[in-house]
């Protein structure tokens, strides 16, 4: 950064500009490291396949996933809120199992994850329904 000789305060703001710059790394490497870290707290506690013509809606397989990894009733309301509070099952089987309107098919590789009731979820394109429960 260059002076300006308009300005007296440009030598403040070029020592404020690399007091800051050397400082970044470090709370990048921070939080690199908290995710890291996040990321080994969960233990998978149960799987699931999910198929769209064998199974019907896609939030049934989910709550019965969830419910089989908490070893609860699916109905019990008290341990099993509403699956529409955390994630729009909906719109997770029309983006990933819906039949393709103009006959292009869906592409592989996809993956969401959400939280529920103290449980990460994740589901993949191919079906696939994983249960986490914290450490």
């Amino acid at each position: 950064m260059t002076p300006n000789p308009d300005n007296d305060d440009s030598s403040k703001h070029e020592a404020a500009a690399q007091s800051d710059e050397g400082s970044l790394p470090d709370q990048w490497a921070e939080i690199e490291s908290k995710e890291k870290v996040e990321s080994v707290q969960w233990v998978q506690v149960n799987q699931a396949h999910y198929d769209r013509e064998d199974d019907g809606e896609l939030v049934s397989a989910l709550v019965m996933a969830i419910a089989e990894a908490k070893d609860v009733d699916p109905t019990d309301h008290t341990e099993m809120p509403p699956l529409y509070q955390s994630v729009d099952a909906a719109a997770l089987e029309q983006t990933f199992f819906a039949p393709s309107k103009t006959g292009v098919e869906h592409q592989d590789g996809g993956l969401v994850t959400f939280q529920y009731n103290g449980y990460k979820v994740a589901l993949r394109t191919d079906g696939w329904i994983s249960v986490y429960e914290p450490r």
